[in-house]
């Protein structure tokens, strides 16, 4: 139906100091995230960009679903029942977020690289919820109501449906790449399927997290545990 390209003040705007201000470490660690601010600012790493395509969709029974490309994403697609479209979405900070990361280690300051790598894990997992809520924003414009998000590799998204999304979205017009592994390129990137229609089922960050088979061995399970 439709694609867009999202960056600049829309996507940004006042993500990167709250981000900031959220990270609570031992005080003699705290002094390091000047250095990565600074890192940041002088290599001009905060520049995110996200593409959505809109696509009416049917649901195939509970293993699929049919795009009016003439794809079928596969899958236990029972979560996207009441569906009459999909929005697929695929967000990155860009290459320069993971060079800077390893330039890091490089230089033997794993700390920052660290701080860095987190940091960017933290932007972009802010800037899925935030383009998910643009979703919800302009379906309920159209009278309908958006569904909560699945990634390719998360219950009932197979990670082999990766390479079919980023081809649909035209992933590689921001620089986005998938691996033999079906992993996306840069590191910090991702994409995600949203139901947009009628009765479809909402979940909680919360809710998404313990279901993730990654979740005992997550970095940010204590945040993810505070989610409501």
């Amino acid at each position: 139906m439709g694609s867009a390209r999202v960056e600049g003040p829309r996507l940004e705007a006042g993500l990167l100091p709250r981000v900031m201000a959220g990270v609570h470490l031992r005080p003699a660690v705290q002094r390091r995230l000047a250095g990565v601010a600074e890192i940041i600012e002088r290599e001009r790493l905060w520049h995110p960009v996200a593409l959505c395509r809109i696509l009416p969709a049917s649901l195939e029974g509970p293993s699929g679903v049919r795009l009016d490309s003439g794809h079928v994403v596969e899958g236990d697609m029972e979560w996207l029942a009441g569906a009459r479209e999909v929005a697929i979405v695929l967000v990155t900070l860009g290459a320069a977020w993971s060079e800077a990361v390893a330039a890091c280690f490089r230089r033997d300051e794993p700390l920052r690289g660290y701080l860095l790598d987190d940091i960017g894990t933290t932007l972009l997992e802010r800037l899925s919820r935030r383009l998910e809520a643009m979703a919800r924003l302009s379906a309920h414009r159209r009278g309908l109501q958006a569904g909560s998000p699945r990634q390719p590799g998360q219950p009932g998204l197979p990670l082999s449906a990766q390479p079919l999304l980023a081809e649909l979205a035209e992933a590689r017009s921001i620089g986005i790449e998938v691996t033999a592994t079906g992993m996306l390129a840069p590191v910090k990137s991702l994409s995600m399927i949203i139901g947009i229609g009628h009765g479809l089922p909402r979940w909680t960050q919360k809710d998404a997290c313990l279901e993730c088979p990654a979740f005992a061995r997550c970095d940010h399970r204590r945040s993810a545990e505070r989610c409501q």
